[in-house]
């Protein structure tokens, strides 16, 4: 198989599923991420797996097309509508080599600089220290949230990871 239409499948987590397109996102290799994008998808239908996040990494893409990268919002669209995360990895090098609309595409569907910061992002929140034995949870979602990252927009995070509840602009 030619180099440019390489692309790896892994699971770095259970709930984690991630599509790798390596050498030149091109229309062919764009057509291929769709259709392991698909493939997982009908797989989560049937409930064969379960999947909370499909993930896109970018970091061994050299170049990518406008034709290429149209694939990626197909993807977004798809697992979205089944209520599934869809997140790019590594794709900061590639805008200098895009042009304005291919940049905001790719800023439109969001992600994270590299793999172990979209791991520690999208991580399941551990259980509430404070669970009582009567069977009350404890802790709300709202207490175990810091405050101070809601109201003050400078620590809300880099533009590359997903906004939260607690992120500004995002209503509950």
């Amino acid at each position: 198989m030619s180099d440019e239409l390489r692309v790896k499948v892994d699971s770095p987590r259970a709930d984690l599923y991630r599509i790798q397109p390596c050498g030149i996102l091109n229309t062919r290799v764009g057509a291929r991420v769709l259709r392991q994008v698909d493939f997982r998808l009908q797989l989560v239908d049937d409930g064969s797996v379960q999947t909370r996040h499909v993930m896109i990494d970018l970091s061994e893409v050299a170049a990518a097309t406008p034709q290429g990268l149209r694939a990626l919002p197909h993807g977004h669209y798809a697992t979205r509508r089944r209520g599934i995360g869809f997140h790019l990895i590594g794709g900061g090098h590639l805008a200098s080599k895009l042009g304005p609309p291919e940049r905001a595409l790719l800023a439109g569907i969001g992600g994270f600089p590299d793999l172990d910061a979209a791991l520690h992002a999208l991580a399941v929140p551990a259980p509430c220290p404070h669970a009582t034995t009567d069977g009350s949870a404890g802790c709300t979602e709202a207490a175990r949230t810091e405050p101070a990252a809601a109201e003050d927009p400078a620590r809300a995070g880099p533009p590359w990871q997903p906004r939260t509840a607690a992120s500004p602009g995002v209503r509950r």
